[in-house]
């Protein structure tokens, strides 16, 4: 068993060679129930979250043909921690509290004060899941309590470790900031000198950064990262989720070099993940994602109002003529053209396509193909036609890296099929598909969040998707009718008008 637990967190294939080698030499049902246990790891390892599942329940079914306890305890801890991997939190909790009531069967009372720790702990992170961080926190202080009775070793020791950033982690996401600090602190210091250190440093170094980029202290997060990033194996899960977020802080700092690298290594790990990796992720981006936006509404009105002051100190000095009234005026009604299409579609609950055409962000599509004309059978269009929705709803159109034929493989389809389905039921080629995704994507941010409204042309280019800040400006204006700036700056007037009339209402 040593040899398989040493090679799964660097090499998980290999442990898991191992341990297939090792299955028909093991017979009694203890030892063949640990065997199991450490397959379903190696899978958890590769991120094949179903086999490692499988795994879990086959060592659960020989153990229970025995009596031993303490083994007992461990596989339902084990398992409840997959089905939490996959989201069925209920089986997760119902396979805790089986493990905690043999825990009272364990007469060593180290022993069952160790599992104890273990099943509560993992708790703790179902009931994080499932966003009751006060409860969470109780069942952390029972397992914190629960290792206070005992003696100091290796495997207590660990179990400190993996509280503390369980605690850690809940508190993240309660956004309770000191406590999160001091509880990921802790986590560090008690991994050094275990068998997992470079796993649980990086674990508690990356959410640590969150902290960080709270605070706009967004070198700091970024040093963090690069640390967490030499204590991962590229295939590590974690590195999407330390992409994305080194991504995020030097995009703050304004370094579209090093956001732009970071961004394409996120796109290229997260790719390459599982879709029940992928699940986990998305929780996992969107704790920095949701800090960002909070933050950013804090200083809204501030900010709206400082600008609105700014333009408005501009326009006097510079003096309002005729001719500029009416490019002004114009400027506006495409702006509100696109708000309006922008709200048709979410009207229309995703039933449309956003595809501009004569008009700025026109929303079209064609249901009148005439069935004569049909060269694709008509299952295998509905079909491709779906995935294109679900395309839409995702982020994947900002990938800069993506082709026809990439997507079409994504799609499991051929180009062909793909750019033909396209051009009758959207009327345009794949390029300009794309390119409106993109525009529509970075119109509705800008509107939605006020920190789009003060990144720079080539930063917004960037985080749509866009070659460079000329093609996109292009683009942009081609598709809306008017530039990136003037968008930015009639959304800012629309905000503060919006928060006026709010103070008004409220006095």
């Amino acid at each position: 068993m040593r040899r398989i637990q040493q090679a799964q967190d660097k090499n998980p294939d290999s442990a898991l060679a191992i341990a297939n080698s090792y299955l028909p030499t093991f017979k009694d049902h203890n030892s063949l129930a640990e065997l199991y246990l450490e397959i379903s790891t190696c899978y958890y390892f590769l991120g094949k979250n179903n086999e490692a599942l499988s795994f879990a329940q086959k060592a659960k079914d020989v153990s229970y043909l025995g009596e031993n306890y303490n083994q007992r305890v461990r596989i339902c801890g084990l398992l409840a921690n997959r089905y939490r991997d996959i989201g069925l939190i209920p089986k997760a909790k119902s396979s805790l509290k089986e493990g905690l009531n043999d825990a009272e069967k364990i007469h060593d009372p180290q022993e069952s004060n160790w599992v104890k720790s273990l099943l509560l702990t993992e708790y703790s992170k179902a009931l994080t899941e499932e966003k009751k961080y006060d409860s969470a926190s109780i069942y952390i202080t029972k397992s914190l309590d629960a290792l206070s009775h005992m003696k100091t070793s290796d495997k207590v020791k660990f179990q400190y470790t993996v509280t503390y950033l369980g605690a850690g982690v809940n508190y993240v996401f309660a956004k309770q900031w000191e406590k999160a600090e001091a509880m990921l602190e802790k986590a560090i210091i008690s991994a050094k000198g275990t068998e997992w250190e470079q796993y649980h440093i990086s674990s508690a170094q990356i959410y640590l950064s969150v902290i960080y980029t709270n605070r706009k202290e967004y070198q700091k997060a970024i040093d963090t990262l690069i640390s967490a990033e030499k204590l991962t194996e590229p295939k590590d899960p974690k590195r999407v989720e330390l992409y994305h977020y080194l991504a995020q802080n030097y995009l703050a700092e304004n370094n579209l070099k090093e956001y732009k690298k970071y961004n394409e290594l996120y796109q290229t790990a997260r790719s390459s993940l599982s879709a029940e990796n992928q699940k986990a992720v998305n929780k996992s981006v969107q704790i920095l994602d949701s800090i960002i936006k909070e933050e950013a509404d804090k200083r809204k009105r501030t900010y709206n109002f400082l600008m609105a002051l700014g333009i408005f100190t501009v326009l006097s000095l510079a003096g309002i003529i005729f001719y500029y009234q009416r490019k002004k005026a114009k400027q506006k009604q495409l702006f509100q053209n696109i708000i309006s299409k922008l709200e048709q579609k979410l009207k229309e609950n995703n039933s449309s396509t956003f595809i501009p055409k004569e008009n700025p962000l026109e929303l079209v599509i064609d249901t009148t193909e005439s069935q004569k004309d049909r060269t694709i059978p008509e299952a295998v269009e509905k079909k491709i036609l779906q995935k294109l929705k679900k395309f839409e709803q995702s982020e994947k159109f900002i990938n800069p890296n993506l082709s026809l034929s990439s997507l079409a493989s994504d799609l499991k389809t051929n180009p062909r099929y793909l750019s033909e389905i396209i051009s009758q039921h959207y009327g345009k080629n794949f390029n300009t598909y794309i390119n409106e995704l993109r525009i529509e994507y970075i119109c509705r941010n800008i509107l939605e969040d006020s920190k789009y409204r003060k990144y720079k042309v080539g930063a917004l280019a960037e985080i749509s998707g866009f070659s460079s800040a000329e093609n996109f400006s292009k683009i942009f204006k081609k598709i809306t009718g008017i530039s990136p700036s003037v968008f930015i700056e009639n959304a800012t007037n629309e905000n503060k008008i919006q928060t006026k009339d709010q103070d008004q209402t409220n006095t």
